[in-house]
C-alpha cells in the first residue's frame, strides 16, 4: 500500500517524470520477468541434467584412480548435484565463474559434451539473453508512452510555440510598427527560402504565397492586422480532420439542396408566366353585358306600345 503511495506521489509530480516512467516500467516488467526466470531455469535444468549424468560416470569410473587429484576434485564440486551443477552453468553463462574453467571440466567426458557445451553458452548468450533484453525493452517502450493529459499537454504547447514563432515573424515584416502587414510585404518577405520553410515548418502551406495571404486575409483586402492573421493561421493550421470534412461536405449538401429548391421555384414561376403569355396572346371575344331586369320591362313595353291595334270582334 505504501509503495503505491509513493507511485502516486511521483506521479503527481510532473517534473519527476523520468523517474516515474522508470518505476512504471520495472513495475510492469515483474511478469515478464518471472516468466523469464521460468525460461531460464528450464533451459539450464535441462542441460545440467546431461552434464550430471555424463559427469557421474566420468566420476564413478575414475573414483580409485584420480580421487585424489584436483581435476576430480572439481569436476565432483562443480557437478555432485542437480542444483549444484544448475547454479555452475548459471555462473557460467552470467560471469560468475570463466567458462573456459568448465570447459576443461567438460573436456575428458568426449567431443558430445564438449560440443553441448559451447551450444549452451551460444545459445543462452546470443538467443536467450537477446530475446529477454527485446522483451523487456519493449514492454518498457509500451510503459513509457505520455498519457493523455500529457499528449494534450506538449500538443498544447506546440501550437503555442507555433504561434509565437508565426508572430515574430509577421513582427519582423511590420517595419512600420502598425501591427498591420501589407500584401506586397508579406510576398516580399516570404518570397525568401529560410522564411517560407519556416513557415511550413508551423503546419501553413507557403507554396503558393500570394493564396496563402488572400486564405488568411478572409478577403479584407491587402493591409490586415497581425492578430487576424495569425487568427487565420491557428485555424487553418495542419491538415483537415475528418470532422472538418465532414462540416464541409454538411454544408455543401444544405446549399446543393438550397439551390434546387430555388431552380424548382424558378421552373414554376416560368411556367406561370408561359400561361399568362399564353392567354395573353389569345383572340379576345366581343363582351355581351348582361341586361338588368329594368331594362327587359322596359324593351316589352316598348313592344307592346307599338304593335297595331285590332278591331274589335261582335260576336
Amino acid at each position: 500500500l505504501s509503495s503505491l503511495k509513493i507511485l502516486r506521489i511521483f506521479r503527481a509530480m510532473r517534473f519527476l517524470r523520468e523517474l516515474r516512467v522508470m518505476m512504471a516500467s520495472i513495475a510492469g516488467s515483474f511478469v515478464s520477468l518471472f516468466w523469464s526466470f521460468i525460461m531460464i531455469g528450464l533451459i539450464i535444468y535441462i542441460f545440467a541434467l546431461f552434464f550430471l549424468q555424463q559427469m557421474t560416470i566420468e566420476l564413478a569410473s575414475a573414483r580409485d584412480v584420480g580421487r585424489s587429484s584436483t581435476m576430480w576434485k572439481q569436476q565432483r564440486h562443480y557437478f555432485r548435484s542437480v542444483g549444484r551443477s544448475c547454479l555452475t552453468l548459471f555462473e557460467a553463462s552470467l560471469g560468475g565463474l570463466d567458462w573456459d574453467n568448465i570447459y576443461m571440466l567438460i573436456e575428458p567426458l568426449g567431443l558430445t559434451c564438449v560440443f553441448a557445451f559451447i551450444f549452451y553458452i551460444a545459445f543462452f548468450n546470443f538467443a536467450v539473453l537477446n530475446i529477454l533484453t527485446g522483451i523487456f525493452v519493449e514492454n518498457a517502450m509500451k510503459l513509457c508512452k505520455p498519457s493523455k493529459h500529457e499528449v494534450i499537454q506538449e500538443k498544447w504547447k506546440a501550437e503555442e510555440q507555433d504561434i509565437r514563432d508565426l508572430r515574430d515573424i509577421l513582427s519582423a515584416m511590420d517595419v512600420n510598427k502598425t501591427g498591420c502587414i501589407d500584401k506586397d510585404g508579406f510576398l516580399s518577405v516570404v518570397a525568401h527560402d529560410l522564411v517560407a520553410h519556416h513557415i511550413s515548418s508551423i503546419g501553413l502551406d507557403a507554396t503558393n504565397p500570394e493564396l496563402l495571404f488572400e486564405v488568411i486575409s478572409g478577403g479584407m483586402g491587402d493591409e490586415v492586422p497581425i492578430e487576424v492573421i495569425i487568427e487565420s493561421a491557428r485555424r487553418m493550421k495542419g491538415q483537415a480532420s475528418s470532422l472538418e470534412v465532414n462540416g464541409v461536405m454538411l454544408q455543401s449538401g444544405a446549399l446543393r439542396k438550397g439551390l434546387d429548391d430555388l431552380r424548382d421555384q424558378q421552373v414554376q414561376m416560368l411556367r406561370r408566366v408561359s400561361v399568362l403569355e399564353a392567354r395573353a396572346n389569345e383572340p379576345k371575344a366581343p363582351v355581351v353585358w348582361p341586361r338588368s331586369a329594368g331594362d327587359h320591362r322596359a324593351n316589352v313595353f316598348c313592344a307592346r306600345s307599338t304593335m297595331p291595334t285590332l278591331p274589335a270582334l261582335h260576336l
